[in-house]
């Protein structure tokens, strides 16, 4: 077996264990895990909008490393009819003043979402948890929206020197705010930003 598809396989093992986390916080809210690979779908129950979760490792090589951040997806199925792209973007230190979302599809629809999502007590909580990257579009053919967030928690980094794997494992209650953030986002597009979220 090839060294880089022997460190992939653990790998995979340490998605299942950020998956197992998941087991852990959400219990029998979570009703089925399919994995294949570094991809690996939780179905879930008992929510609002959010009834299944995508955990993947994107895989980034180093010079005397192999870095999987955990992407974070879910889709929902909406149609509105207009192509949105929204995403969190940071100004300076990760700090309630400098982050923001940003509408970069310029239309109607993602400038009222940015609004909503833009006041301090909505951005406060995705500042906290401190994602890498979040974003969220809509694709107007597919009738479908999108949400991806890229998580240190959860990440797992190879070292070839010495060779270890180290996994940021979440913990039950980050994994319980993960699905409640999704929720959150999911709320807001599904309103079209016309309602307050809690």
């Amino acid at each position: 077996m090839p060294f880089a598809q022997s460190i992939d396989l653990r790998a995979e093992k340490r998605l299942q264990s950020v998956a197992d986390q998941f087991k852990t916080a959400l219990g029998t809210d979570i009703t089925a895990a399919r994995q294949t690979g570094l991809r690996l779908e939780l179905a879930l129950k008992n929510q609002d909008y959010i009834h299944e979760l995508e955990l993947e490792y994107d895989l980034q090589n180093r010079f005397f490393s192999r870095i999987y951040d955990l992407t974070i997806k879910c889709n929902l199925p909406f149609d509105y009819g207009e192509e949105t792209r929204v995403t969190l973007k940071y100004r300076g230190f990760n700090s309630i003043k400098g982050a923001y979302f940003v509408d970069e599809s310029g239309s109607a629809m993602g400038e009222r979402i940015v609004a909503k999502l833009n006041s301090p007590r909505v951005l406060k909580k995705f500042i906290e948890f401190q994602f890498l990257g979040l974003n969220l579009e809509y694709h107007a053919l597919k009738k479908t929206w999108s949400i991806e967030a890229k998580s240190i928690v959860g990440s797992s980094t190879w070292m070839f020197l010495p060779p270890l794997i180290h996994t940021i494992k979440p913990k039950p209650e980050e994994c319980r705010r993960i699905v409640a953030l999704f929720e959150l986002l999911a709320f807001v597009v599904s309103t079209e930003g016309t309602d307050s979220p809690h």
